[in-house]
């Protein structure tokens, strides 16, 4: 609670001994809120209500939280430095031009994303590297409505990047993602810029536009994009547990290497869109930093990547190490 992600007045300290600087059981903002979703980013925290109202609380170094959050708190210590963050959840409404009821919330490393009541995508926050959808030498923390094709069905905001579901008009038929900023690792548009080129794309880029399918789920991580394709197998051979609601999974980014993409270490570095090692369907995708998991059809959860610390849900032992392949997550 360093910087007050837990709705919470920030503590002068990250150190658990001290009480208000960290809490082992879920603190509720006063007057209790009650939330239909939420939203973590990177030290910061957000949730949507209801109404379609929308709050967000923590660190507001780069405007993360939003407007009218003026207190300061100190996340490395008492002698560190000082930076801004919100004592208590601070209203999504102060948000210049986004319209309630607010449909969906995304919170990254330092911005903060929503698809508003019209539909439109409305960023705020971090813009070093073009995250809000603008070029980052404009000296703004918010940015609305993102210069998008169609109608936004999801947003993702990663570290330094984002994406969004967009349903193009119908004559198009299809839902196509979009996605913008940080590109260091090909995390927007699957190539890695050359060396002495500019390391983002703040204009929004259709990810593979001539893809045989639609778009169902997507998540930004750091430095990695994950998103479900729903394609009917057609006359081929049904994949394992095939539902129409479901699909596969393609991963990019992350430099073109490890095993969060779902590519075995000897498989050389390429950063482009491809399926992940699984004949498995799913409908629901989440990635971080290392490691992604997803949802079966049938609501199980398996997970691949980085394992260093437990990340999969099978321990961090030795022989455990990470995996290019899905692993199911077990327990009771």
């Amino acid at each position: 609670n360093e910087s007050g992600q837990l709705g919470t007045k920030a503590a002068a300290s990250s150190n658990c001994a001290f009480p208000s600087a960290c809490s082992e059981v879920p603190i509720v903002p006063a007057p209790p809120a009650i939330f239909t979703s939420l939203a973590l980013g990177y030290n910061h925290s957000c949730g949507l209500r209801g109404s379609g109202s929308g709050l967000c609380w923590g660190a507001n170094q780069g405007g993360q939280v939003g407007p009218n959050s003026n207190a300061t708190c100190q996340p490395s210590g008492p002698n560190g430095p000082t930076i801004s963050c919100a004592n208590g959840p601070v209203a999504i409404s102060n948000v210049l031009g986004l319209t309630l009821p607010a449909k969906m919330l995304s919170a990254g490393g330092a911005h903060t994303c929503a698809i508003d009541a019209s539909d439109h995508v409305f960023c705020w926050g971090q813009n070093d590297k073009g995250q809000l959808g603008t070029d980052p030498a404009s000296p703004i923390i918010q940015v609305g409505p993102v210069a998008l094709p169609g109608v936004a069905l999801a947003i993702a905001a990663g570290y330094d990047h984002t994406c969004a579901l967009v349903e193009l008009p119908r004559s198009s038929g299809a839902t196509r993602l979009f996605c913008w900023g940080g590109n260091a690792s090909g995390q927007v548009n699957g190539v890695i810029p050359p060396v002495g080129a500019p390391a983002f794309i703040h204009a929004p880029v259709n990810v593979l536009p001539g893809i045989a399918g639609e778009f169902a789920s997507v998540s930004a991580g750091w430095g990695v994009t994950c998103a479900i394709v729903r394609v009917y197998p057609g006359g081929g051979p049904v994949p394992v547990g095939y539902d129409p609601l479901g699909g596969s999974v393609v991963c990019w980014g992350a430099s073109g290497t490890g095993a969060v993409l779902g590519r075995p270490a000897t498989v050389p570095p390429q950063p482009a869109p491809a399926p992940i090692a699984s004949a498995l369907w799913f409908r629901e995708v989440a990635v971080g930093q290392g490691s992604a998991c997803a949802t079966g059809i049938d609501n199980s959860v398996y997970c691949w990547g980085n394992n260093g610390v437990g990340q999969l849900g099978r321990g961090a032992s030795a022989g455990l190490g990470s995996s290019a392949i899905p692993t199911p997550v077990t327990g009771d």
